[in-house]
C-alpha cells in the first residue's frame, strides 16, 4: 500500500489512517528524533502530546523506560540507534502498543518524489552523495538523507515551510531503520556491498543480511547491485525472488565503457564500483550527461577517507566514518597506494562483533603503527596480534602520537569499531580528530 498524502496542520488527524495514536513517544533523542519533533510541532501537534526519552540526554523528557512508560505512549517512534528488540519495547509492542520510526511517519507526507533507496554494509553514504551530486545537476531541488545527512522528517518540515518538493530524493537506509520502515515504496533500489556488520543486533549473519533485502522487495522499477559486492552475490541469489529487472554492475560495466567512464575525483578503485552502480541507476532514471559528470567529479564525504592535508611533512586523514572490517581493509589500502613511509593507524571504539582477526594481514606490513584506543581497543589488539600502545580514550592516543609522528608520516583514523562508547556518532569523532590536527597547525604557527 502507498501512502502518498499531504500533512498540514488542517489535516493532522488524518495520521490515525496510518496507525499512529496519540501521545507519542519519540524514544531516542538524537539527530532523528529531534528531527522528528521540529515536525510534529510544525503539524500542529501540543508539546503535552509527545514525550521524549533517552537515557544519556539530559534534554530528553524521560531517561529512564519505567517513568516513560508511564506517561502511557500509545506509538513509539523507535530511533534507529535504539535496538527494537530491547525487552521494555517489546514489553510494549506486546501489549498493543504501536511500533513505528521517522522514516515511517514522514515517508507518508511525500506526494510525486522519486525515490531511490541505497543500503549495504560499506559504500552506502558514498554512493548516495554520488547520485545526490547527479540529481542535483537535473534537479537543484534533489533532498538526499535518511541514515546519512538530514532526517527525511527535516525535508517534510522544510516543505511545510515553503521548500519546493524534490523531484528526486535519494535515501540511505541502514538495515536498523530497514526493520522499522513498513511504508517504504521506491522506484529504484541500490545494494553496494555485504559482509559481516552489526551483530551485536542480529542473532546470525542470515538474519543482518536478510534485513538488507527488505530494501529491493520494495523497488518498482529496478534493483541495481554492486558484483564486486562481498557475499551480495552470492546471498541475493540464494534468497532473493521477485519480477523487478535487476542490474549486476561494477568498474568493468559496459555502461561505463560506453559512455567513457574510467575515472573519478574519489580516492580508492573501489569507488570505481560505487560510482559504477550510480551510473546505472542515474540510466534507469533516464538522466542525462550533466548528472554523470556531476558524479564523476565529486571529491567525497567528510569522514571517509577525508584528506586534511600535510602539516609539517605529516599527512593526516580522517576516516572516522570507517565502522567496518572492509572499510579499514580499504582505508590502508587507499592511502598505502599513494604513501610508502610509515603509517599511524588508529583502531578502536565500540565493538560490533566484528571479526578483528581478518585484520592480521596487516602485521605484513612493517611500515604500519598501530595505536588502539577506546571501549574495545585492548581486545582489537589482542585479536589481530599485533603490537601497539592502548589509550581509554581517542584524545589519550592523539597526545601520544602528538610526540611520535616525524616528517613523511601519515596518521590515519580508520577506527573499524563504532564511535558510541565515547562520541555521539561517527561525525563528532571525525570532528574530534580534526579538532586535534586544526591544534596542531596552531601550535605550529606559533612556533
Amino acid at each position: 500500500m502507498k501512502f502518498k498524502r499531504q500533512f498540514d496542520k488542517s489535516d493532522v488527524m488524518s495520521v490515525q489512517e496510518l496507525g499512529f495514536r496519540k501521545p507519542f513517544g519519540i524514544v531516542g533523542f538524537g539527530v532523528t528524533g529531534r528531527a522528528l519533533l521540529k515536525l510534529f510541532l510544525k503539524l500542529g501537534y501540543q508539546r503535552s502530546d509527545i514525550i521524549t526519552f533517552d537515557d544519556k540526554d539530559l534534554e530528553a523528557d524521560e531517561r529512564n523506560s519505567d517513568s516513560f512508560l508511564e506517561k502511557k505512549p500509545k506509538t513509539l517512534f523507535v530511533s534507529p540507534g535504539v535496538p527494537l528488540k530491547t525487552p521494555w519495547i517489546q514489553a510494549f509492542k506486546a501489549h498493543g502498543g504501536r511500533i513505528s520510526s521517522e522514516l515511517e511517519f514522514s515517508f507518508a507526507a511525500l506526494q510525486a518524489e522519486r525515490v531511490v533507496g541505497i543500503t549495504g554494509s560499506l559504500g552506502k553514504s558514498t554512493t548516495v552523495s554520488l547520485l545526490n551530486e547527479g540529481a542535483k545537476s537535473i534537479d537543484p531541488h534533489a533532498f538526499a538523507g535518511g541514515n546519512l545527512g538530514e532526517p527525511l522528517a527535516s525535508y517534510c518540515l522544510h516543505v511545510m515551510e515553503g521548500r519546493p518538493r524534490a523531484q528526486f530524493i535519494i535515501l540511505e537506509l541502514s538495515s536498523y531503520q530497514l526493520e522499522n520502515f513498513n511504508n517504504l515504496d521506491i522506484e529504484v533500489a541500490g545494494i553496494t556491498y555485504l559482509s559481516p556488520n552489526h551483530l551485536e543486533r542480529y542473532s546470525s549473519l542470515e538474519n543482518y543480511y536478510k534485513t538488507k533485502l527488505f530494501l529491493p522487495k520494495r523497488a518498482q522499477k529496478a534493483i541495481v547491485l554492486n558484483k564486486n559486492g562481498g557475499d551480495l552475490e552470492r546471498f541475493f541469489t540464494d534468497h532473493f525472488s521477485g519480477t523487478t529487472p535487476v542490474f549486476w554492475t561494477d568498474r568493468h560495466d559496459s555502461l561505463m565503457q560506453q559512455l567513457q567512464v574510467t575515472h573519478c575525483e574519489l580516492v580508492g578503485a573501489h569507488n570505481l564500483d560505487n560510482l559504477a552502480l550510480g551510473v546505472r541507476i542515474a540510466q534507469v532514471l533516464n538522466w542525462d550527461a550533466r548528472a554523470i559528470t556531476a558524479m564523476q567529479k565529486y571529491k567525497g564525504l567528510p569522514h571517509r577517507l577525508e584528506n586534511l592535508g600535510n602539516l609539517n611533512g605529516v599527512t593526516f586523514v580522517n576516516d572516522s566514518k570507517a565502522t567496518a572490517l572492509e572499510s579499514v581493509e580499504q582505508a590502508i589500502q587507499s592511502v598505502r597506494s599513494q604513501h610508502q613511509g610509515r603509517i599511524h593507524l588508529l583502531l578502536g571504539g565500540k565493538d560490533k562483533g566484528l571479526h578483528w582477526e581478518k585484520l592480521r594481514p596487516l602485521n605484513q606490513d612493517a611500515q604500519l603503527d598501530c595505536t588502539y584506543f577506546g571501549e574495545f581497543g585492548e581486545t582489537i589488539r589482542d585479536r589481530i596480534a599485533r603490537p601497539g600502545r592502548y589509550f581509554p580514550k581517542l584524545g589519550l592516543a592523539l597526545l601520544d602520537l602528538e610526540k611520535r609522528i616525524c616528517p613523511g608520516d601519515l596518521v590515519l583514523l580508520s577506527p573499524g569499531g563504532t564511535s558510541l562508547d565515547e562520541f555521539k556518532s561517527f561525525e563528532d569523532r571525525g570532528h574530534f580528530f580534526k579538532t586535534w590536527v586544526s591544534s596542531l597547525e596552531k601550535l605550529s604557527k606559533k612556533s
